[in-house]
């Protein structure tokens, strides 16, 4: 029983896992700066917003960036779970600024193949993950000229 109340505890407190939305209407997207996302404090003030922003593209990780987080995510959401993949970005292509919560699903993966450092403009949607921790949720990304 105990066990069981730990569980509900941590999924209940866990994040959300987002959905690309059926319309996609730009104005509807936030700009931000990669390094606000970065920032734990001001990643929370933005959670549950859209956002655009851009970034350079770096690589689709093969490791889980917030593996204890995301445990509580999956437990809530078993099967949208193993849909997404996790993208890192930098902020400079100086490779500053270094961001690995970049959710992508399945289908976008396969769509999207920037070559490292691929100036991109994301939009997405912040979102909790875990008690200090946010995502962002790839709505849409549209590759940009090199600077």
């Amino acid at each position: 029983m105990a066990g069981l109340l730990l569980i509900l505890t941590l999924t209940a407190g866990c994040g959300r896992l987002g959905q690309v939305p059926p319309r996609f209407l730009p104005e509807e997207y936030q700009e931000v700066s990669l390094g606000q996302l970065r920032d734990h404090a001001a990643a929370r003030a933005l959670s549950g917003r859209r956002v655009r922003f851009q970034a350079y593209f770096w690589e689709y990780l093969a490791y889980d960036p917030a593996m204890l987080s995301n445990y509580a995510l999956l437990a809530r959401h078993p099967r949208s779970w193993w849909n997404l993949r996790w993208a890192s970005l930098y902020e400079s292509p100086r490779l500053q600024g270094f961001y690995d919560r970049l959710a992508v699903d399945v289908g976008q993966q396969t769509r999207l193949k920037p070559r490292r450092l691929t100036r991109l403009l994301i939009y997405g949607e912040v979102l909790p993950l875990g008690a200090r921790l946010t995502y962002v949720r790839l709505h849409r990304a549209e590759e940009l000229e090199p600077h």
